[in-house]
Formats: structure tokens, C-alpha cells, sequence
């Protein structure tokens, strides 16, 4: 249906991590029901959930083994959640006018197998917030967003605005009719820097107490848009944006699952390449690690932590030896070995 971004169906009366719909009682366990099937649909641009729920056979209400599951869900939303068609359908209506919140800092363009063109659009919210506040209407649509996320993200938290230090970045597809469906969702934490005394090792500008270590702390697209290339859109536009804000001193990646993970180091590995390739005094040697002097320069200028560039490096590096061959291969191994061993010694 039109107007709908994803269903959840969950079955059985257990739900992943028992943290979905009943996170504090009975580890998620619903119970007195039989072949129960539990249905989350989410309408297209604001994931304002419906709840539908179906079942066989059920225990009559009110006794203590019972799971009110309606209730548990609004449990975790901290509101009325949606039950009845006629207010999803408004819902969907109301979808068709809503108009992103805050500002649109990149857009882009894919064409999918069968060369139908889409287009998408990365909005940015809570620049201003330490000064400003955050725009109207903004933490009731945070509130919509924040509990779907804990059925994806492993040990995710609810972000509220309460906190003026989290920047909030939005994936949006742009629809034939002129609505837009979000797809992803990115949450960035500032944490404010020490004053520093001396820039020994640093740009004078990095010095003071206005600058922040931005850690990428909540990173979401939708399933049904994975494995397509967004989210590595999405990841670089945010990152290039961390990167143009004068008060970033640093972007760093939270404890992340293996694919984020992945996307994380991919994307940085990309931009660590365009930036080598764009200075010609600097080459990806695989023979050899990259020197001190150089991280720095790379670090001022993408802003990514010492540990990131280097690791980024040794991806590239061993691109490189393997499109030169088998010998070259061997030569990158060695080295590394070495190079290994020799930290190895140092630490001992």
C-alpha cells in the first residue's frame, strides 16, 4: 500500500532480544496467546506505527499470564499507537504532506536494474541546537523514530532532545507525487573537547573549548533498501559534513555491529583514496607503512582518528599489491609481518 514504508511481523509470542515489545517483564515472552502473529506497520515518512494483532485461541483478558501486547507496544513508543484502519488511513494522508525538518546537506541520484531513476535527499538536524534549541515539532517526530530503531540496533537507547549535544541526519527517497519516505537515520553525538593550552601538534584553530569528537552513535536503512549503496551514500554525505563544520575535531565510529563496521571503514578507506590521490606527494605504497608526518596532514584534513587512516591505508595498500600480482602480494605480507613483529617487540 501506498503511504506504508515497512511491516514488521513478529510470530510465536517472542520477539528478538525480548527487548520489542515487552523489554522489562518475562525477558519479551508474550503469553495466552495461541499462533499469534504480531504486525507493525509504518507509515512512509514520519514511522508512525499501527499495531494489528491475530491469533487462534487466547486466554480471557485480565488474568495475571495475559499479555496486553497494544500496551506493551505503547510502552516503548511512550504514547497511543495506532489500531483501528480508519486512523492509519489518516495517518497515510497526513504522510503525503509532511515536509522534512531542518536542513538538506546533500542529494543524490541512483538508477536501479531496470533503469528507473530515484532520488534522495540527507537532511541535517540540530546544528544550532547548543544555542538554539531544536526546530518545532522536531521531538515528537524524534519520538516516532527512536523506538523503531531499538528493533534493529542491538542495545540502542532512546535519544530524546534533552540533550542539546546530538546531531540528527535523515535518508529521504523523493516519491513521484512530491512526498518523500524515510529510509534511514543516523545519530551523531558532540562531545565537547578540553580546552587545550599549546597546538604542539595541531592547527591553532583546533585549539580552545569549542571544538567536538563526533561519534557516529546510531546508524540505520531500512531492510528493504539495503545492500543497494545508500548507506554509503548516506555515511560519506554525513561525514563530509562533520568535515566542513569548523568545531569538528574528530569523527569516530561507536561500537558498531560487523556491518556497520564494514560500511564505516569502506567509506573512509574512499575518502582517505580521493585525498591521497588528489596530493602528489603522497602514494599508496603497500611496501612500506604510511609516514607520521603524513597521517597528521591526512587527519587535519579528513578529521578521522590516527587509527581509522592507518587502517584505511593498509586496505588500500593491499588493494594495490594484489592488482600488481602475485610477487607484489607476497612483498605486502612480508612487510606486514615485519612491521608486525616489530610492534610486537616494542610493547613486549
Amino acid at each position: 500500500m501506498d503511504g506504508l514504508i515497512m511491516m514488521l511481523a513478529f510470530f510465536s509470542g517472542f520477539l528478538v532480544d525480548g527487548r520489542i515489545v515487552l523489554p522489562d517483564e518475562n525477558e519479551g515472552v508474550i503469553a495466552g496467546y495461541k499462533d499469534l502473529k504480531v504486525t507493525v506497520l509504518l507509515t512512509a515518512a514520519t514511522w508512525k506505527p499501527f499495531v494489528a494483532v491475530s491469533y487462534s485461541e487466547a486466554l480471557p483478558p485480565g488474568q495475571r499470564s495475559v499479555t496486553d501486547i497494544v500496551q506493551a507496544v505503547e510502552k516503548v513508543y511512550g504514547h497511543k499507537v495506532m489500531t483501528t484502519n480508519d486512523a492509519m488511513l489518516q495517518a497515510i494522508k497526513d504522510d503525503a504532506k509532511f515536509v522534512p525538518i531542518g536542513r538538506k546537506v546533500n542529494g543524490f541520484t541512483t538508477t536501479d536494474k531496470s533503469n528507473t531513476e530515484h532520488a534522495y535527499e540527507v537532511y541535517e538536524v540540530g546544528k544550532e541546537s547548543q544555542d538554539l534549541g531544536y526546530p518545532a515539532r522536531f521531538s515528537e517526530y524524534l519520538a516516532l523514530i527512536q523506538p523503531v530503531l531499538q528493533w534493529f540496533i542491538y542495545a540502542s537507547r532512546i535519544v530524546t532532545t534533552d540533550d542539546s549535544h546530538w546531531l540528527h541526519y535523515f535518508l529521504y527517497q523523493k516519491t513521484n507525487d512530491g512526498s518523500v519516505r524515510l529510509i534511514g537515520y543516523c545519530s551523531v553525538y558532540r562531545f565537547k573537547m578540553w580546552p587545550r593550552k599549546s597546538a604542539a601538534d595541531a592547527p591553532a584553530q583546533w585549539v580552545g573549548d569549542h571544538l567536538h569528537r563526533c561519534r557516529i552513535a546510531q546508524f540505520l536503512v531500512l531492510p528493504p533498501y539495503q545492500k543497494s549503496g545508500l548507506g554509503a551514500r548516506m555515511l560519506r554525505s554525513i561525514i563530509t559534513r562533520l568535515q566542513e563544520d569548523s568545531n569538528t575535531y574528530e569523527i569516530t565510529l561507536e561500537d558498531a555491529s560487523p556491518d556497520c563496521q564494514n560500511l564505516f571503514d569502506v567509506v573512509t578507506a574512499f575518502l582517505v583514496r580521493e585525498h591521497l590521490s588528489s596530493q602528489k606527494t603522497m602514494t599508496i605504497d603497500y611496501k612500506k607503512p604510511l609516514p607520521a608526518e603524513q597521517i597528521t596532514q591526512i587527519r587535519q584534513k579528513l578529521k578521522l582518528a590516527p587509527s581509522v587512516i592507518k587502517f584505511a591505508f593498509d586496505v588500500l595498500a593491499c588493494s594495490t599489491a594484489r592488482r600488481q600480482g602475485r610477487e607484489a602480494i607476497q612483498d605486502y605480507y612480508e612487510n606486514l609481518t615485519v612491521a608486525t613483529q616489530q610492534k610486537i617487540e616494542v610493547h613486549a
